[in-house]
């Protein structure tokens, strides 16, 4: 018993390592304001970052006495909420312009029309003056971008486990987030964006705190 926990332990920091080494590869592409910003790699990487994530947390939890679990669990999210949050920022706020607004020279600074600027980018799309991975990189980028909120904020706030608070607290933060843009000129302030992000921390928080899932994690001891 004890050589099969050190073994899940030996494979644990295995994983971080790798997730942590795909992490600085993403990172450096961040800084740099002359890279250009590949989806289809993004994406592989991110899968490949929360396949090895997850055998790593798994192992890891599985070698640890249930007493103990929670308190564990508690630490990786922080570790993994502080990463987040640092590239969240650097997305919002850095020099590293995310989603090519630039791409389109009509749209102003600032949009409070629902859909107004989907609308333009797949219509761009359409006739051709956007190829179709730069309307991906806009569209998709968003949806992602606010997701792991869906699971991170409900799990250090009891009260955001509840749908109808996790809402108001996402919309809040979302457009404090999009006035925070327009203020400092960092980005483009969007309803659109409010929009696209809601969903898909929306989608994120069914998946993670669902009935069954939050009696999943109870079961684990990961949470009380």
């Amino acid at each position: 018993m004890k050589k099969r926990k050190i073994a899940f332990r030996a494979i644990a920091m295995l994983s971080f390592a790798f997730v942590l080494l795909l992490l600085v590869g993403e990172a450096s592409i961040f800084l740099d304001p002359k890279s250009h910003f590949d989806i289809p790699n993004l994406v592989r990487n991110m899968i490949l970052m929360f396949i090895a994530a997850m055998v790593g947390v798994v192992l890891w939890i599985s070698a640890t006495p249930k007493n103990l679990r929670e308190k564990q669990f508690y630490g990786m999210m922080t570790g993994v909420t502080t990463i987040y949050a640092i590239a969240l920022i650097a997305v919002l706020f850095g020099t590293f312009d995310m989603y090519y607004r630039r791409s389109l020279g009509a749209t102003p600074r600032y949009n409070l029309v629902p859909f107004r600027t989907i609308g333009e980018y797949l219509e761009a799309l359409g006739t051709g003056e956007l190829n179709r991975m730069v309307v991906l990189e806009n569209l998709l980028g968003n949806l992602v971008l606010f997701a792991p909120v869906g699971a991170i904020a409900p799990f250090y706030v009891r009260e955001l486990r509840k749908l109808p608070w996790f809402l108001l607290c996402l919309f809040t933060g979302l457009i404090l987030t999009e006035i925070l843009q327009r203020v400092t000129g960092r980005g483009c302030m969007d309803i659109d964006d409010v929009i696209l992000n809601s969903i898909g921390a929306i989608i994120v928080f069914f998946m993670v705190w669902n009935k069954r899932a939050v009696k999943l994690w109870k079961d684990i001891g990961i949470i009380s």
